[in-house]
């Protein structure tokens, strides 16, 4: 018998040069349905420097939830397939109708 999964996940992510494929991700934090509903705040562990000397040679992300609201912050040149990738990949599905993709050139690749 297949296990429900009732957690989602927040986290910092890194993608191949072409955002082809999400190559790391660290600082994964599990939130639930219950954290969502209840307007929590939870944030990855650490920043993307702390994981990475040179942190601007590849295009990141960072999931978060904000006051029960997930937060996607991805760069301006992420695919929208690769957004897909990232919300099955931090298993986001369940919050897709509330899901906030903010994008900006700061989370491409320098």
């Amino acid at each position: 018998m297949r296990q429900k999964i009732r957690s989602s996940f927040v986290g910092l992510l890194w993608f191949d040069e072409r955002y082809t494929d999400i190559i790391d991700a660290k600082g994964v934090i599990a939130f639930s349905v219950r954290d969502a509903i209840m307007k929590q705040t939870v944030l990855p562990k650490g920043s993307h420097g702390e994981y990475k000397s040179k942190r601007f040679t590849t295009p990141r992300a960072r999931v978060e939830l904000n006051a029960g609201i997930v937060t996607l912050s991805i760069g301006e040149g992420c695919p929208e397939y690769m957004i897909e990738e990232v919300i099955k990949y931090f298993g986001l599905g369940r919050y897709r109708s509330k899901l906030k993709i903010v994008r900006a050139s700061f989370w491409d690749k320098k």
